[in-house]
């Protein structure tokens, strides 16, 4: 298994309410701003929220990234 980036700067808290669960999001700011610095993927940071065994949440830095595309056809031309 590959080494996870665990995002310690980011609490969840769940609320269960009569309708259904709310997820609440806190962020240690100074704390998200170094991280984004650090893994910022053309403006964008994926992570993912995950429960351990436990039942307790927590979250990681989802690292994919997508295949690029091969760039055969020109830019300039259009089909239509």
């Amino acid at each position: 298994m590959a080494n996870k980036t665990f995002t310690e700067w980011l609490i969840i808290k769940t609320i269960k309410t009569q309708y259904g669960e709310i997820k609440k999001l806190s962020f240690k700011v100074e704390e998200f701003k170094d991280f984004m610095d650090k893994y910022d993927n053309n403006w964008w940071i994926n992570i993912d929220l995950l429960q351990n065994k436990e039942w307790k949440e927590y979250s990681v830095l989802n690292e994919y990234k997508q295949k690029e595309e091969s760039k055969d056809i020109e830019e300039d031309f259009i089909p239509f």
